[in-house]
């Protein structure tokens, strides 16, 4: 499969940028005063998946495809048990050499500074059909993912990274895929 992902500004882990050296008292007192003033935090970030050819040879082998479309590093340590609202808004536009009923999953992962493990949050759905042979088909893409501060504990800096994990089709069919959108992250504190 040959495919391109791209995305601007990814930073990775790194919640704390160019803090790897000790904290002076007086960027300790400014800290305290940012934890008391701030009530949410707003991460976004665009990427884009393809175009990737995608062969699909026969309806009982749907190809896992696992390639990442945008991630958004956020660090919620100066909120109080914040709730986390993720969304992503994009288009997916397909090609395909025959009409087909197509169905793609995309998957919501998570991965946290300390405990280095990637955990799978949600998957989603989109159904699709192309009837047009060798034209483009797009549509609007909308998903979004709701924490509870009680999901978050523990979990001060992560990065949220939405894939197309995999594609089925109801026939035999050689498709053109892109998906390209926006990956947002918002997290408030709890008002008690």
């Amino acid at each position: 499969m040959n495919s391109v992902y791209s995305q601007a500004n990814n930073s990775g882990l790194d919640c704390c940028p160019g803090n790897h050296h000790r904290r002076r008292d007086d960027d300790d007192d400014r800290s305290n005063r940012n934890r008391e003033n701030r009530d949410s935090i707003l991460r976004a970030n665009t990427g884009t998946f393809g175009p990737a050819n995608i062969p699909i040879l026969a309806t009982l082998l749907n190809p896992t495809i696992n390639e990442p479309i945008a991630s958004v590093t956020i660090n919620t340590e100066d909120l109080e048990d914040p709730t986390i609202l993720v969304q992503f808004n994009g288009v997916l536009t397909t090609t395909a050499t025959i009409a087909a009923g197509l169905t793609f999953v995309f998957t919501l992962y998570r991965s946290c500074r300390g405990n280095g493990q990637r955990e799978q949050l949600r998957s989603f759905t989109v159904s699709q059909v192309t009837a047009a042979l060798g034209l483009p088909d797009s549509r609007g893409l909308s998903f979004a993912f709701n924490q509870s501060d009680e999901d978050c504990n523990h979990h001060e800096c992560c990065t949220y990274t939405l894939e197309l994990t995999r594609v089925t089709s109801t026939v035999a069919v050689n498709l053109n895929v892109t998906v390209t959108g926006t990956l947002s992250v918002l997290a408030v504190s709890d008002e008690d």
